[in-house]
């Protein structure tokens, strides 16, 4: 955590402090330095000059080391204990260089997020390329390249930078579930179901990531598995409408129709009945419960809520809803 002030940038709240046990040279050159300037002698003084340079060389040695690596945010924090032993204007510079350094990648990142929020493709690629070249490691960055270069139709650049996310941060899904959701649109279900695994390895607390895992299985006709994701997905998000239509779907299609009506309803209250798609599952488990009735009031709420929709979708609902036997 880190903010803002009238006089400073980057400040902590606190000191990050390490409890591993162990001998730390810098910090009893610390707790020396401050007992000699405490001191009034020459020798005293002397020694304090001494291990003010030393501290403020290591400090300012280790905040290179970790900019060097791209470790923008470690760098300051090194170059701020520099300054708390020799708070001159040497030192100054050298932490204000380093706030400058890590605010142009925040400073990009955040032009590069409104410009796709734009749908100015070709100037975020420029934008997010330029930060990669500032700091390569930044997954962020990655996530929001492939997003930019999927949406301006280059999907093999995309998915490099998708699969560079977890290279990057091995605690960010993102890149899988990304990758995940173009094999299912392109078709190959069993890459899908192979990066959600690995996204949900990664995350095992996202519904989102359970709902898709879920579709994948359905695909590829793995119902009890499938049933198992959707399951989990309302585990994790009980308001989750999708979860709950999908493991309607399976359900009925299992010959539990209780329970998909139960589902089912649980999904169309989330959508406020106003979803023709999650009506649709609704009015398929009461005719597989035998709620004839019910379906066909629910079939009457469908064509009321696409009396406005184009006629190619109108056809398409009246042809669903025919199958069900619920319209001639």
């Amino acid at each position: 955590v880190h903010f803002d002030t009238a006089d400073d940038r980057i400040v902590p709240p606190i000191r990050r402090s390490d409890h591993r046990i162990a001998i730390y040279p810098e910090a009893r050159d610390a707790v020396q330095l401050e007992w000699y300037r405490s001191q009034a002698d020459a020798e005293s003084q002397r020694q304090a000059a001494r291990l003010t340079r030393k501290l403020s060389d290591y400090w300012l040695a280790e905040a290179d080391a970790r900019a060097h690596s791209h470790r923008f945010l470690a760098a300051i924090g090194a170059t701020r204990e520099a300054l708390r032993v020799d708070p001159g204007p040497a030192v100054r510079q050298r932490l204000e260089a380093a706030i400058a350094a890590h605010t142009r990648v925040t400073d990009e990142m955040d032009k590069a997020v409104a410009q796709i929020g734009d749908l100015r493709y070709r100037e975020a690629i420029d934008t997010l390329n330029g930060v990669l070249r500032l700091k390569p490691d930044l997954a962020d960055a990655h996530a929001e390249l492939g997003t930019a270069y999927a949406a301006a139709g280059e999907t093999e650049q995309a998915v490099r930078q998708w699969r560079d996310v977890a290279h990057c941060d091995s605690n960010n899904a993102y890149g899988y579930i990304m990758i995940g959701w173009l094999a299912l649109l392109e078709g190959r279900p069993n890459e899908a179901v192979e990066m959600y695994r690995r996204a949900d390895e990664v995350d095992p607390h996202n519904a989102e990531t359970a709902y898709r895992l879920g579709l994948g299985l359905d695909r590829l006709g793995r119902l009890p598995e499938a049933t198992d994701a959707f399951r989990r997905t309302i585990e994790i998000d009980p308001n989750h409408p999708g979860g709950h239509q999908r493991l309607s779907d399976m359900l009925r299609r299992q010959d539990q129709a209780a329970d998909a009506v139960r589902h089912a309803l649980r999904a169309a209250r989330l959508t406020k009945f106003e979803n023709a798609d999650v009506l649709m599952t609704l009015a398929a488990a009461y005719v597989a419960a035998d709620r004839r009735r019910d379906a066909e009031a629910i079939a009457d709420k469908i064509l009321s809520a696409t009396d406005r929709e184009p006629p190619e979708v109108q056809r398409v609902i009246r042809e669903k809803l025919a199958e069900l036997r619920l319209v001639p």
